[in-house]
């Protein structure tokens, strides 16, 4: 496995080679920030950023304000919209998915978590059923289905789905993030359900939602946006929502415990 360091030397090699009469690439920090900054001196955008990151994302607002002509609107210190931008293992591989700005992979087996845990990238693991032996130390977050396997006949739905919530976050106890994705019914009810999880479920908890989901819901969430603490992400189908695109300037999916709701790609 190609790790993200060796190719981010390789491209701020080729960043800093490369003659564009417009275009300069300037400082390239090592400070956990993504933050970069666009300059326009001498007729040519200068980017400066905290890390690689931050370089990549920068270089991608630098062409887009050449490539449109608004170089004033995009210059100045920037942070990416998201803190966590992340991709499918399989479906890219590593250098073009950094190459279009992702940090982060979501792996469904161990096999590709083996692959990609000493790569550099945070980690989104998919996990079925609990496993004692799981690392979660070395995870980003955990990302469960609300499925349930038994119905306890003397307890609602939601009971039921409460009681899973909350045996995962006793399990993950806090050594990583907590991703819950809601997968049953998407009726008024539902929605009801999910308002509720919001209030019940704890810090370090992710409440996922596809974004298929009844135009009521957001309409709901717009009414109670402020008084939401509960980090909430919406899971896109990147073949049917985006087509071909990637990770653009100016939308990068991902989860942040800082902006609300949050979008992740499927």
């Amino acid at each position: 496995m190609i790790k993200t360091n060796e190719i981010f030397d390789t491209m701020i090699r080729e960043l800093y080679s490369t003659e564009n009469p417009s275009f300069v690439m300037g400082a390239i920090g090592e400070k956990l920030s993504e933050s970069y900054e666009l300059q326009y001196v001498a007729g040519k955008i200068h980017v400066k950023a905290d890390n690689p990151f931050g370089a990549i994302i920068g270089r991608k607002r630098a062409m887009a304000a050449l490539d449109t002509g608004y170089i004033r609107e995009n210059l100045g210190r920037n942070t990416p919209q998201f803190s966590i931008r992340a991709f499918q293992a399989g479906k890219i591989d590593l250098k073009a998915a950094l190459m279009q700005g992702y940090n982060t992979v979501v792996c469904e087996t161990r096999e590709e978590w083996d692959q990609y845990r000493n790569s550099g990238l945070k980690i989104i693991f998919k996990l079925i059923e609990k496993d004692e032996d799981l690392d979660c130390d070395s995870l980003f977050a955990i990302w469960v289905s609300s499925t349930l396997k038994e119905v306890d006949e003397t307890k609602t739905r939601f009971e039921m789905i409460r009681e899973d919530l909350q045996q995962w976050e006793q399990w993950v106890d806090q050594r990583c993030q907590l991703i819950y994705q809601l997968s049953h019914g998407m009726d008024d009810t539902w929605i009801c359900w999910f308002l509720e999880l919001c209030v019940l479920a704890k810090l370090g908890t992710t409440l996922a939602f596809p974004v298929s989901c009844p135009p009521k819901l957001w309409e709901k969430l717009r009414q109670t946006l402020d008084v939401i603490h509960t980090p909430l992400l919406v899971i896109l189908n990147q073949e049917q929502e985006l087509k071909e695109e990637l990770v653009g300037h100016n939308f990068c999916g991902g989860i942040s415990l800082n902006t609300n709701p949050k979008f992740l790609f499927n």
